[in-house]
């Protein structure tokens, strides 16, 4: 191809065609000005696909983030769920010698860690200058809501939960003569019982131990967790990805929750609806309070527990299977709705 434009070139000239070849010149210019446009055109459009495919790449791999966040959510909000019974009876004080002795409730100050979630990925992906789309602009918005909003909730929980059982240790190491065997040998002796269920400070100590953890910890995680799903499932839908059922429920799977329950003067219903199943609870339309007490969402953790706002929630059923009531608990209280017979 250049020995042929070279070869036009030559012959032009020696045939004294000088406006000829000024015109073939300006024109040969003109070719190689488009040429390197067009190169440049497609080199911009590769670096344009490669900065869209990191940064799809960034998304996804955050979006694998917020499902380890929500999997590390649900397992500290499990682990609240089952240590609810011992502030139950700490609180209450109905703890028992054998609940200390045997049913391992001693070590319930003496427990507990931080939930500790990651946002390195979604670091990276904020630290990333490359451009995004609107979708994409919106999706940072959310992931910046749940990430310095409510992981940042759970972070400062975290260090108060680790500062008092660090100040808790130093306490009874200081006051207590059975603190070293237990410590050292996990002997838990008698002394060690007759103060946990006879010494005030013991219940206050449990009391506040439970407002910081069960209650305040507890409902920091399920705030992040909630809002992190709701964004995981919008950022699944933007990258194509079937989102986990093990998140994301199915709620086909669920509808025997759906019904009318009531306790003294309150019903409350539970209907599904295009967030999922939605709980509301009113005064009855005798009294003269009848505005709504209560509308949230359910977490779902399995087919009998599930969460609301505030309490660990557990269906009750019959020999038939039907559900007959919801039991809710949350420290030291514990209530039931009783499900409307027309419901059964």
């Amino acid at each position: 191809m250049i020995k042929f434009f070279r070869k036009i070139r030559q012959g032009l000239l020696s045939k004294n065609k000088f406006s000829k070849y000024l015109l073939y010149a300006i024109g040969e210019i003109i070719l190689v000005v488009i040429g390197i446009l067009i190169a440049l055109s497609i080199n911009n459009w590769n670096e344009e696909r490669k900065a869209a495919e990191y940064t799809k790449l960034l998304f996804k791999n955050t979006l694998e983030e917020l499902k380890f966040n929500i999997e590390k959510a649900n397992a500290k909000v499990a682990y609240f769920r089952s240590q609810n019974s011992a502030y139950y009876v700490i609180i209450n004080k109905k703890a028992t010698r054998q609940n200390f002795k045997i049913n391992g409730l001693a070590y319930l100050l003496f427990s507990g860690y931080e939930v500790e979630l990651s946002d390195n990925t979604f670091q990276k992906l904020l630290s990333s200058h490359e451009k995004l789309t609107q979708e994409q602009d919106d999706l940072l918005s959310k992931l910046k809501l749940v990430y310095n909003n409510y992981k940042g909730e759970v972070d400062f929980l975290d260090t108060k939960i680790v500062d008092f059982i660090f100040d808790l240790h130093k306490k009874y190491k200081d006051e207590q003569s059975w603190y070293p065997n237990f410590i050292s040998n996990s002997s838990i002796s008698d002394d060690m019982i007759d103060y946990f269920l006879n010494d005030p400070e013991y219940i206050n100590d449990a009391s506040y131990f439970y407002s910081l953890g069960a209650a305040q910890q507890n409902s920091s995680v399920k705030r992040f967790r909630d809002n992190a799903i709701i964004t995981y499932t919008e950022l699944s839908n933007h990258l194509n990805i079937t989102p986990d059922t093990a998140i994301v429920k199915d709620l086909t799977n669920y509808r025997h929750y759906l019904g009318t329950y009531k306790r003294d003067n309150l019903t409350l219903y539970i209907k599904e609806e295009a967030e999922g199943l939605i709980q509301t609870i009113i005064a009855n339309e005798d009294t003269d309070n009848s505005t709504t007490v209560k509308n949230s969402i359910l977490y779902l953790d399995s087919k009998s527990y599930f969460t609301d706002r505030n309490n660990f929630g557990k269906l009750i059923y019959d020999n038939d299977n039907n559900v007959t009531k919801i039991e809710y608990t949350r420290g030291a209280q514990k209530y039931n709705f009783e499900k409307s017979n027309k419901d059964l």
